[in-house]
């Protein structure tokens, strides 16, 4: 269940997806990873977990560049891989990165996860125009949240 856009949140009348999402959900739902962190996605996740709920993201707040979170009565947590990888981990942060890097690993050995798609563009920061074009092309008016081609993301070597 992706919470990541306001967008989506406000396609139905007010509070009905949320309250919505919590019916489907229930109120067991109270861990959630938040890989975005801006835009809306922390306070929409706090507005769905549950009682006692927890979310770990990747930016605090104050790194966003879209403003202030709210996430109700959810606790945050900070989980990046400068938290992960210091000489003297919080605690869990250690476990957490011992357990999540090598399943994410496994998952890309085996197949079952894979990353997302990309094209690369030849030239270094010659390839930077081309690429921008491309994106910009693939993007249209710039309000799609989603490309809808296969490969939607672009990088210049």
């Amino acid at each position: 269940m992706a919470l990541s856009s306001r967008s989506t949140a406000t396609s139905q009348s007010g509070n009905q997806y949320f309250e919505d999402l919590r019916k489907v959900a229930g109120s067991g739902v109270v861990h959630a990873f938040d890989a975005g962190s801006e835009k809306g996605s922390t306070t929409n996740i706090g507005r769905v977990l549950g009682e006692g709920g927890r979310v770990t993201v990747v930016l605090k707040p104050d790194m966003t560049t879209c403003g202030e979170e709210d996430p109700g009565n959810a606790e945050v947590l900070l989980t990046n891989a400068g938290t992960v990888h210091t000489e003297r981990p919080s605690a869990g942060y250690g476990t957490f990165g011992a357990v999540f890097f090598p399943f994410f690993e496994l998952g890309l050995t085996e197949g079952w996860f894979k990353g997302h798609p990309y094209e690369v563009v030849e030239g270094g920061l010659g390839g930077l125009q081309k690429a921008l074009g491309r994106l910009s092309y693939i993007l249209g008016d710039g309000k799609n949240s989603r490309v809808s081609s296969e490969t939607d993301l672009l990088w210049a070597l």
